[in-house]
């Protein structure tokens, strides 16, 4: 059974959704290059939803067969979304548990040497949403700002929302976007391309189109029809999109379909290139691309995958030996780096 575009196997586990990570820009779209990290220190993270978990590598391709319980950092903190700041070594992720309407962003300085049981150093919260209903959070280091979008707790019909904090660096305490975006299409996940300033919204399972498509990102006021539709993929069942910057393709993980791939997905004739398969017991649920490398990273409940080449992928690729092997009940959900 779905609910807002997430199987029960999932939602069951949201109160102890695990978070938190060290990426150039949250993982994925946000990858803002250089920076992030002593030498040594670590430079991939990636939560455990179901256990609450972040486990923090070293490297950025970890051995397959790596046991990610082998690599915690924290347990029982954060939630489904995270972001990392490369300049100054912050690391921002979403808190659970909260039963206010309003949603928690931890801040953690120092993420690259980020101890055991870090506590955060600045706390960030954002009012008129469900804590319940976000999932993605994306950074833009260049214009330092934190994005933070989902289902609007304040409205009556759960329309989507996006609010925009200038300042994202210094943000502490109760939080007042400088740009609240509302009545927009139900969505629990987006992706931000800075490069072209396009928007892509998925996700909430009611939603007619899989991926609605906004144009001019860095002038959306509320209430903005979507500038069109993928249809080619659906990304009702999705998680978390990803989008790579410097090759205009847009990765929609799904945990029916599998993983499409839609190439020159900002223009108005994308194409999908490729839907990779992903076993039945363990399906693709979130998406982060390293555009420097053309590597994704893939979250598939209990197993990571890295997938090298990724701009390459067809239908017919076989997946990789398991990157990263969780305990069963496990949701491996979130990557970060720089």
């Amino acid at each position: 059974m779905k609910i807002f575009g997430r199987d029960t196997r999932v939602l069951t586990s949201i109160a102890l959704a695990g978070l938190l990570a060290a990426c150039g820009g949250s993982g994925d779209d946000n990858n803002a290059g250089g920076g992030g990290g002593a030498p040594g220190g670590y430079v991939l993270f990636a939560t455990d939803e179901g256990t609450g978990s972040i486990a923090a590598f070293t490297t950025l391709e970890p051995v397959a067969g790596q046991a990610l319980t082998a690599h915690v950092v924290k347990t029982d903190e954060g939630g489904t979304a995270i972001a990392y700041d490369a300049v100054h070594d912050d690391l921002y992720a979403i808190r659970v548990g909260t039963i206010t309407q309003a949603v928690t962003i931890d801040v953690f300085a120092h993420a690259s040497t980020m101890a055991v049981g870090a506590v955060p150093a600045r706390t960030i919260l954002v009012p008129g949403f469900s804590p319940a209903t976000v999932q993605a959070i994306r950074l833009d280091t260049t214009r330092d700002e934190l994005w933070v979008g989902g289902l609007d707790a304040v409205d009556s019909n759960s329309e989507g929302r996006l609010s925009v904090f200038a300042h994202a660096s210094t943000l502490d305490g109760s939080a007042t976007p400088s740009r609240d975006i509302g009545a927009l299409p139900p969505f629990l996940t987006f992706a931000l391309d800075k490069v072209r300033s396009v928007l892509y919204l998925a996700g909430a399972g009611g939603t007619e189109h899989g991926v609605y498509v906004f144009a001019n990102a860095s002038t959306l006021v509320s209430g903005t029809a979507p500038t069109r539709t993928i249809d080619a993929v659906d990304g009702t069942s999705t998680y978390l999109l990803a989008v790579d910057e410097q090759r205009d393709i847009l990765y929609v993980p799904d945990v029916f379909t599998g993983l499409g791939i839609v190439k020159n997905a900002s223009t108005a004739s994308p194409t999908l290139a490729a839907t990779v398969a992903f076993p039945s017991a363990t399906p693709c649920l979130t998406a982060a691309v390293d555009s420097s490398h053309d590597r994704l990273y893939v979250g598939a409940y209990t197993n990571a995958y890295i997938l090298d080449g990724a701009s390459t992928l067809t239908s017919a690729s076989t997946l990789p030996a398991v990157t990263v092997q969780a305990p069963t009940g496990s949701s491996i959900f979130s990557f970060a780096f720089p």
